[in-house]
This record gives structure tokens, sequence and C-alpha cells, in this order.
């Protein structure tokens, strides 16, 4: 499996688990999870990025409901303006740690199931974790780790417990 892909198991499970008519939001575009989410999602798809440049390869994929958000590296680093807490599914996978954090606290109480790429010092060595990461993990009410070739991707939730799932 390619290493940039080993979050798909743990992304096609929630969407199996949510079906199709939901609300997403990609937190960070990326060649696996942008399309993948993009043919997956009926409702509305909102990928949020914070490089223009890098926003700009997945862009053809625009429609009715899907659609792009750029949001200033330094306004991603402490919020997400503008973005609506109310979502079925949140993929986070974003370009630096910090960011993963603000959008882990900013869906946290509201999001059906949120998923995180990259977690495995918050299981494997907590000590070096960047700053909030391992709070922003563990203070989940319900966790699912999903491990595929060393990386772990997180299932979380406060409102639904992902083991009657």
């Amino acid at each position: 499996m390619d290493p940039y892909a080993t979050h798909q198991e743990a992304l096609r499970w929630s969407l199996n688990k949510l079906g199709s008519d939901i609300v997403a939001y990609e937190i960070g575009a990326g060649y696996y999870s942008t399309q993948l989410l993009h043919e997956a999602v009926s409702k509305r798809l909102t990928t949020v990025e914070s490089d223009l440049d890098w926003c700009r390869k997945f862009m053809h994929l625009q429609s009715d409901n899907h659609c792009f958000i750029w949001i200033s590296p330094e306004n991603w680093r402490r919020d997400f303006p503008g973005l609506d807490k109310t979502a079925d599914l949140v993929f986070i996978d974003s370009f630096d740690g910090p960011s993963r954090v603000v959008a882990m606290n900013h869906f946290k109480d509201t999001a059906k199931l949120i998923v995180v790429h990259d977690q495995e010092c918050v299981f494997r060595d907590p000590g070096s974790c960047y700053e909030g990461q391992y709070d922003a993990v563990m203070g989940f009410k319900y966790i699912k780790q999903f491990v595929n070739d060393r990386i772990i991707t997180v299932v979380l939730s406060n409102l639904i417990d992902l083991n009657s799932l």
C-alpha cells in the first residue's frame, strides 16, 4: 500500500457507517482522500486547505455539492473561521500538526465521526506529540484505531459509541 494512503481503511469504515447522504469536511486535500470523498459524499463535501497552490490541484472536482475553501495559514493554526461546526464526518489530514489539533477541537462536540491520520505518537510515544495532540485525541469519549503499515489513523467521536457501529 502506498504510504500516503494508509488512512483509507478508517475513512471507508466511517463512510460505510454513515452512508453517502452526509455533510463532510476534509481538512487538508490529498490525492487519496479528496477523490474518495468526492465520489462517496452525495449531500455536501467541503475541502479546506491552507496551501492555495496545493488546493488548485484538486479544484477540478468542484461541483454543486463539493466546494473548496482556502484559509490563510495564520488563521488555520488558530481557528477555522466561517466553518459550520455541524458535520457528519470530518477527515483531518492537514499539512501541519497544530492545525490538526485546532480542527479536532473545532468539531469535537458536534461532528458524528472525526477521522485523523498520522496519530501513531499518541499511542506509541506521547512525549513526541506536537503541542496539544495527545490531549486532543485522548479527550474524546470514543476512540477506534486503524493500524496500517505502522501508521495509525483514528476515528474519534463524542456522540457515537464506535464499538456499537
